[in-house]
């Protein structure tokens, strides 16, 4: 029986070398294999960087050039930082090189007026391309995601010639791109070949090139959406490093992201249109500072935002809540440093827009509408916490505040406690003037999430006499919403309880 268990022993333990000889790496000489190819693959790509650098005739440099793309993209793509330099010291100048040529195409596109430029474009980047090409625009797209991807001093090689300016470009023109759906053209059914006219054959991505009609919409759809989020991720990388943001702010593309976030724009083309979404989200996250702020308010970006959205009410409600969602997050990231774009929104009748438009949505009355509805007042809570300035608490001089053991509660801390009453009032105003239960329910419960987030906002909001005009009112409002109102004003949630000062107790 011990023999039998040994030999048990003994076939596990072979057993388990086995299975781990499949779990280790594979044998020493294979993986040296990979570190030689590598190394290999730097040489030849900088033996052809010291060729070009030595080529004077502009279309042969050119070409040694794009023949240097794939080479980076197979042996540098997976190398960061640091060891990108380390291992190919030319890759700063490189990049320089890259990136002049990228903007100087980009460039010479844009000159091409309304659509046929947007699908020019598209077409050098690799967004609508036919099987087997080689988009010599995306080659090099991709060569400079690596540097715009990297530390700072990758960023500020690719940034010598504009490169965030002329990526906003991009984004821009493209939110005039006509759907990928081929047009309906008359076919000859006998194959005459003057039907079809051949045309001479141009270099792929050249400035004017047709785009392939026959492609099939979904497909030209998806190299869109590859393209779109190629784009943005390099963007919003970018956009993480201040000379990319002032560069925008040179060129006043910053103005221009703005512009794009708040124009209307066909369907098939929203995907731009979160991409400069997305550029200013990163922008006022990672790379705020009193610059950017003075630019925004100086040129008004925060008044033509609105302008533009007035002129947009037709819009799909959900479209509308994604271009709030942006603006607000922009100017409650900026609140932490200045009250500037905050009263940039309400002196540009922000504050009454938003009242008349959830109005607007209530007689609209339908799912979309309703659920804009709760997306926005959402939103506007949001915004009743972001200020640079706490506001000052006003108490009535009489009743029970005024009693000698009485302390005002200390305040949870910024991000509960309301700082923005005007925005506040936005939604005090909507509840008072909604007559759909609906739009009643959605207000009262955020209102009174608002006063249980922080015990202090009782007091920064007694002078708005909000509860006691809920109650004044509540025999105009239906049933579902009256229930809900007199529910909350008998109710302690931990702190003051949410019942109005009457003055007379």
């Amino acid at each position: 029986m011990s023999g039998g268990r040994d030999g048990g022993g003994s076939r596990s333990t072979l057993l388990g070398r086995f299975i781990e000889s499949f779990r280790r790496p594979p044998s020493q000489p294979r993986q040296e294999q990979r570190p030689v190819e590598e190394d290999l693959g730097l040489k030849t790509l900088r033996t052809v960087y010291a060729q070009y650098t030595q080529t004077e005739e502009p279309v042969e440099k050119e070409r040694r050039l794009y023949t240097m793309l794939p080479l980076f993209l197979k042996n540098c793509s997976r190398l960061k930082g640091s060891e990108l330099v380390t291992r190919f010291p030319e890759c700063l100048e490189f990049s320089e090189h890259v990136a002049l040529l990228f903007v100087r195409h980009v460039t010479q596109i844009s000159q091409i007026h309304g659509s046929r430029g947007s699908e020019a474009l598209l077409r050098f980047l690799g967004g609508e391309s036919r099987d087997g090409e080689v988009q010599t625009g995306l080659l090099m797209l991709q060569v400079l995601q690596v540097f715009s991807e990297g530390p700072s001093q990758l960023v500020d090689a690719v940034m010598t010639n504009d490169f965030s300016s002329i990526l906003v470009r991009c984004v821009h023109l493209f939110l005039d791109l006509p759907p990928p759906s081929p047009p309906t053209k008359p076919r000859s059914l006998s194959g005459d070949s003057r039907s079809s006219p051949k045309t001479e054959a141009r270099p792929t991505g050249a400035v004017g090139s047709e785009i392939d009609r026959d492609a099939d919409p979904e497909i030209r759809q998806a190299q869109r959406t590859t393209l779109q989020r190629l784009l943005t991720s390099m963007l919003t990388h970018l956009c993480r490093h201040a000379s990319a943001v002032e560069c925008l702010m040179k060129f006043n593309d910053l103005a221009l992201l703005f512009g794009a976030i708040s124009s209307p724009c066909l369907p098939y083309n929203r995907i731009w249109r979160k991409s400069a979404a997305d550029c200013l989200l990163a922008i006022f996250r990672h790379s705020l500072s009193s610059e950017v702020i003075n630019y925004v308010h100086t040129k008004g970006c925060i008044g033509f935002c609105i302008r533009n959205i007035k002129l947009s009410v037709d819009q799909p409600p959900l479209d509308l809540v994604e271009i709030f969602a942006t603006i607000f997050c922009c100017l409650k990231d900026s609140s932490d440093m200045s009250q500037v774009l905050i009263e940039d929104f309400a002196a540009h009748g922000g504050h009454k827009f938003l009242f008349d438009y959830l109005l607007y949505l209530e007689r609209k009355g339908d799912d979309d509408a309703r659920e804009a509805v709760r997306n926005m007042v959402f939103l506007i809570s949001g915004l009743v916490t972001a200020g640079f300035h706490p506001v000052e608490l006003s108490v009535t001089e009489v009743g029970p505040f005024q009693a000698e053991d009485f302390s005002i509660p200390r305040s949870v801390g910024p991000g509960s406690s309301v700082r923005n009453v005007n925005i506040f009032l936005v939604l005090q105003d909507a509840f008072i003037q909604s007559r759909s239960s609906h739009l009643g329910k959605t207000l009262l419960d955020t209102i009174l999430s608002i006063y249980r987030s922080d015990p202090v906002n009782y007091f920064v909001l007694e002078s708005q006499r909000t509860l006691p005009t809920f109650l004044e009112i509540s025999p105009e409002k239906q049933q579902p919403v009256q229930k809900q109102m007199f529910q909350a004003v008998g109710a302690r949630d931990g702190g003051p309880q949410l019942r109005p000062h009457t003055g007379t107790d």
